[in-house]
This record gives C-alpha cells, structure tokens and sequence, in this order.
C-alpha cells in the first residue's frame, strides 16, 4: 500500500513476518479499526492510508460507476478478513473470490520475494467457501463496485450466482464455457492469462476479459495489444504488474 503509514510504520514489521501471518495480521487488525463504531474505523483507515481521488478518474462502465480504473485483487484478501478495511482504501473496485461452493484449503502459502519485490501466490487459492462468503458479505458496507470471482462446475458457479447475486455488481469466471445470462443481468468478465488462445468470437458472451499475470515475463500491455488488435472493443481488465498509463482497468 503505497502511503506513509505502510512504509513507514507497517512495513518493518512485517517484513520479518512470513507472508501469510503478515496478510492476516495486517488485515485482521485494519478490518478491527474499520469496526470502530459511529464510523470513527474509516475516518483513522483514511487518515493512515487516504481515499481521495481525482474526479477526472472517474469511469462508467456497463452503467456502473467507478471512481477510478484501479482495483483490488482477490488474491490479496482470498479469506475476505480484510475486506471491510480495504473498502475505506479509496479502491475503484474490489474483487471477492474465487469464492467457491464449499470452503477450500490448498495448503500453499503466498512466497515473497524481497530481492525482486514481487509476491508469488499458488495457482489454486484458498476460499472460505459460499455460505461464510455471503456472511460476510451481509456486514460489508459497500463504498465501491464489487465484482464476485466464481470457481467451480458450471452447475456450481450458477448456484453461486444466484445466491449471491444480491451482493455482486458483476461476476468474473474461469471457465469459457460458462453461460450466466440467464441467471444474471450484470457483467460478466472472463478470466485468462493466454490471450493468444482466445479470439473476440470466444469472447462475444462476456462483457468483459480479465487479463492474468502467470510468470515474472509476462507483459501485460502487449497482451491488451494483442486483443485489441484482434477487434476486441469491450472491458479488458488487468491483473498483475502493469506500469504503462492506460485507459484499461487494473486490478
């Protein structure tokens, strides 16, 4: 978090910590001053960490407005202990998930790497499942879009959206063949990290792409470039490192 009480205060602590006990404790403990009651939590959250932004990043997008293009990744809150705090961040939208029917545990923990300043996490993320993600949820209140990460069969991931869509601005998949118009108004955005394997034909029941950062080479500007180039005009979001100004959303 790029604020004076991160680097300044949190940072050295944490830094000793091992990457997962430094996530909880930081969220966990951020989450518990968000609670603060007659809404002193996000008044101390917004002077630690500020929430302001300018106006002229303001986009509206599937008739949903967002205060500007950057968003939180579900892969930096997967447990959502830190998700009541993280809405007071000044985030444009936040991301919950993959959230899946039942809770899952992988085993593997986030590796950071202090040389490179990166964080690795595993290819299958923890989730606390769907009946403790819509408890949650119920407590949250909402300062930005938020759009619901499904994981599972396609029969699972519509009975998720159905249970859950009274919580969600809009829903991002992993698996192309899944179909939700049916049991949803809201956008829908697909998940990758190989765009050279999708094509705007693939693409033309989303409203939207999600597109991941798998490897440390991995340029996330050519891949916008790429689908653009193959005619693709709707949302393209992206996930990951992505240092180059843009008009695309990041998360």
């Amino acid at each position: 978090m790029p604020d004076w009480s991160y680097h300044g205060i949190f940072k050295p602590v944490l830094s000793i910590l091992p990457p997962l006990a430094a996530r909880e404790f930081i969220h966990r403990g951020m989450n518990t001053i968000a609670s603060l009651p007659f809404g002193l939590g996000s008044h101390i959250i917004n002077f630690l960490g500020r929430e302001e932004c300018s106006p002229l990043l303001h986009k509206e997008i599937h008739h949903i407005d967002f205060k500007n293009p950057v968003g939180l990744s579900g892969k930096i809150d997967p447990m959502l202990s830190g998700t009541r705090a993280f809405s007071n961040l000044g985030f444009g939208f936040i991301e919950i998930g993959p959230v899946t029917l039942e809770p899952r545990e992988n085993g593997h923990h986030p590796v950071k790497d202090n040389k490179t300043k990166r964080i690795s996490f595993p290819e299958v993320l923890s989730s606390i499942g769907l009946e403790k993600t819509i408890h949650k949820l119920r407590k949250l209140t909402k300062k930005q879009p938020i759009f619901i990460r499904l994981s599972g069969s396609i029969q699972e991931v519509e009975r998720m959206a159905a249970e859950l869509d009274p919580y969600a601005d809009g829903y991002i998949v992993e698996n192309v063949q899944t179909e939700l118009g049916l049991h949803t108004n809201k956008p829908i955005w697909i998940a990758t990290s190989s765009t050279t394997e999708l094509s705007p034909r693939a693409l033309i029941s989303f409203d939207g792409v999600v597109v991941e950062e798998k490897v440390a080479d991995f340029e996330l500007a050519e891949a916008v470039k790429l689908l653009r180039q193959k005619g693709y005009e709707k949302t393209i979001v992206t996930s990951g490192e992505f240092r180059s100004p843009s008009r695309h959303m990041n998360c």
